[in-house]
């Protein structure tokens, strides 16, 4: 991606940080873009919000995605939808979906912290009172969600 503030990497690194963190707390205050915050429209918007200042729009499209893909996420954005508008005992849930978006890698960068704003978005809009440090989260259960899969799989060609 080409930077829109022509810095070195080592210096684009530094700035990036700044401004995307600075930009996660102002999704606190406000930040509704007037679309259906459980469509993948939305999280492409906050996506543009986090990262727009630094790099061109071109630049922070998807990634090439599958239909297969896209309906993947839709079926995941609907069951976060569906888990917090019901108000079940949602947050180990939430979290596990939101690693499996985060697996698919739908942005070219910066996916992490795109996910990370919309947690943060959903935790406000659905008064869920986190009170993790998200970042590792994220990628904790990441690991732990690909040992599991990979012991499934080694589990799975043992049995055939």
């Amino acid at each position: 991606m080409i930077n829109k503030l022509g810095l070195n990497e080592e210096r684009m690194l530094s700035v990036e940080k700044i401004i995307v963190n600075t930009k996660l707390n102002l999704l606190d205050e406000e930040f509704l873009f007037n679309n259906d915050i459980f469509s993948l429209e939305y999280i492409r918007q906050m996506h543009i919000f986090l990262f727009g200042d630094l790099y061109y729009e071109r630049d922070l499209t998807f990634r090439e995605l599958s239909n297969e893909e896209i309906k993947y996420i839709e079926v995941l954005l609907n069951s976060i939808k569906q888990i917090c508008i019901n108000k079940y005992d949602c947050v180990e849930i939430l979290l596990e979906t939101l690693v499996r978006l985060w697996e698919l890698q739908i942005f070219k960068d910066g996916n992490t912290r795109t996910l990370l704003g919309y947690l943060s978005i959903l935790n406000k809009a659905f008064i869920l009172n986190l009170d993790i440090d998200l970042n590792k989260e994220i990628k904790s259960r990441a690991s732990e969600l690909y040992v599991k899969n990979l012991v499934n799989q080694k589990q799975l060609t043992k049995s055939k």
